[in-house]
C-alpha cells in the first residue's frame, strides 16, 4: 500500500512541475525591492522617526516596501 501512495504522490508532484514549467520569478516590475536614492532615504527616515505618518503611508509615498523602510531606518540607527 505504501508504494501505491508514493507512486501517486510522485505523479502529482510531476504534474505540478509540468504546470509550473516556463514560469519565471517576478522581475523588477513585479514586487522587487526598490532602492532609494540618498536624498529619498534622507526624507524617509525622518518621516518614520517623527511618527506623524504611518509606515504604510511612508512606503506608499516612497514606493518602497515595509521591510525596505525598516532596513533604511536600521542602517541610519546603526551608523549613529
Amino acid at each position: 500500500m505504501a508504494s501505491h501512495s508514493a507512486k501517486k504522490l510522485s505523479e502529482e508532484h510531476h504534474g505540478l512541475g509540468q504546470r509550473w514549467r516556463g514560469l519565471s520569478a517576478p522581475g523588477p516590475g513585479a514586487g522587487a525591492c526598490k532602492v532609494l536614492t540618498a536624498g529619498k532615504r534622507q526624507q524617509a527616515v525622518p518621516l518614520y522617526q517623527e511618527k506623524r505618518l504611518t509606515v504604510q503611508e511612508i512606503c506608499e509615498m516612497m514606493s518602497i516596501t515595509k521591510p525596505a523602510l525598516y532596513a533604511y531606518v536600521c542602517q541610519v540607527q546603526s551608523s549613529s
